[in-house]
C-alpha cells in the first residue's frame, strides 16, 4: 500500500517518526525524510512519501500511475515543454 502524504519539512519528520511507531507495525524496513516503509503485524507492507503540498497532485499522478503511464504521460509533457 502507497500513501501519499502533503505537509511541509517540519511536520515531514515527525510524520515519518508517527509511522513506525505506530502499533500495528512489525518492523521499519526504511525510515527517512520522505520516505517510510513498514511492514505490519498482519504482513502488509505500507510505503508512506511526504511531499510538499503545491507537489501533491503531481506526486500523486506519479505514484499511482504505471510505469508505461508515467513514461507516456513525461513524453507529453516534454513535447509541450513542460518538466513533468
Amino acid at each position: 500500500m502507497d500513501i501519499l502524504v502533503a505537509a511541509g519539512e517540519a511536520e515531514a519528520e515527525g510524520i515519518m517518526r508517527g509511522v513506525a511507531e505506530l502499533p500495528a507495525v512489525a518492523v521499519t524496513l526504511a525510515q527517512g525524510p520522505t520516505k517510510t516503509s513498514v511492514k505490519t503485524r498482519a504482513g502488509l507492507q505500507i510505503d508512506v512519501r511526504v511531499v510538499r503540498p503545491d507537489s501533491w497532485g503531481a506526486a500523486l499522478v506519479y505514484f499511482t500511475g504505471s510505469k508505461d503511464h508515467n513514461i507516456r504521460l513525461r513524453a507529453l509533457g516534454v513535447k509541450r515543454g513542460l518538466m513533468i
